[in-house]
């Protein structure tokens, strides 16, 4: 009878592992972050020189265009009137796979600005503003 009690228990254990390993995915899959994430390098250009931009799409996507603001928010332009290459992220109109691009700077005025890409998990752009936690990594220097 003993043996029986350590049977079950050990098939307990079993059952148990293979349940948490299941629904804890510790599986190996990569688990996509719910907001998108940009970072733009280097934090310092010139105009003519280039920028580049790595998108990294949340669960939901993002827009296909990346668009351009100054610091205080005035709308500079976008992907696809500048020379970037690839013009937009992908050919549907949501993206949800990682892409880097490389955009020649324009000859905007010195200062800072920085890239925004739409994201339909919040539904809103990210970075918002220039006051938002994402900020940093999306922006950039003309000198």
């Amino acid at each position: 009878m003993e043996n029986n009690n350590k049977i079950l228990v050990f098939a307990i254990i079993i059952i148990a592992i293979a349940f948490l390993s299941f629904n804890s995915n510790t599986t190996g899959e990569v688990i996509k972050s719910k907001v998108s994430k940009l970072v733009v390098s280097p934090d310092s250009v010139r105009a003519g020189e280039s920028l580049n931009i790595e998108i990294n799409p949340g669960s939901y996507g993002v827009n296909r265009y990346v668009k351009f603001y100054t610091r205080n928010g005035e709308f500079m332009g976008s992907s696809n009137s500048l020379i970037c290459e690839p013009r937009a992220l992908c050919m549907d109109s949501t993206c949800k796979d990682n892409v880097k691009m490389k955009c020649k700077v324009p000859n905007w005025e010195k200062g800072e600005y920085y890239a925004s890409v739409f994201d339909h998990y919040s539904n809103e752009y990210v970075p918002r503003s220039s006051l938002s936690s994402e900020y940093k990594d999306a922006s950039f220097i003309i000198r």
